[in-house]
């Protein structure tokens, strides 16, 4: 992000343990941010702005990232999903499916908003034992 100068707030209030696959949580983070990141590199240097909080408290686990971005959004006709804006779609794209698949096993929410060219993504993960 700092290659790219884009501004990045975070707020991350969580425990060291915690009962969610590391594994899990690495493939959610790098595919928010990352597409955060594609998004605001298409903006000028003077509006890249990304913003990330992340919160454990009573077994939940809290994340939402909002970022601006230039107001372009590719949706499929059928169910309405968010599609991916590179040429190549066969080998782009799978980024949200797999945050569903896993806010699906943690019994979670997700929840994507859009308001005046900002972009924001929350998530809700339940422990499960």
């Amino acid at each position: 992000m700092k290659n790219n100068y884009i501004k990045f707030d975070y707020n991350i209030n969580i425990p060291i343990d915690f009962n969610y696959d590391i594994s899990d949580i690495s493939i959610l983070l790098g595919n928010i941010l990352d597409n955060s990141i594609e998004a605001v590199n298409k903006l000028p240097i003077k509006k890249r702005y990304i913003s990330f909080f992340m919160e454990y408290k009573n077994k939940t686990l809290f994340i939402t990232i909002k970022n601006k971005f230039n107001g372009r959004i590719i949706k499929d006709n059928n169910n309405n999903n968010i599609l991916t804006s590179k040429k190549d779609c066969n080998k782009h794209g799978l980024g949200l499916l797999s945050i569903k698949n896993i806010v699906n096993k943690y019994f979670g929410e997700f929840n994507v908003d859009i308001k005046e060219n900002v972009f924001i993504i929350k998530i809700l993960l339940f422990e499960i034992n």
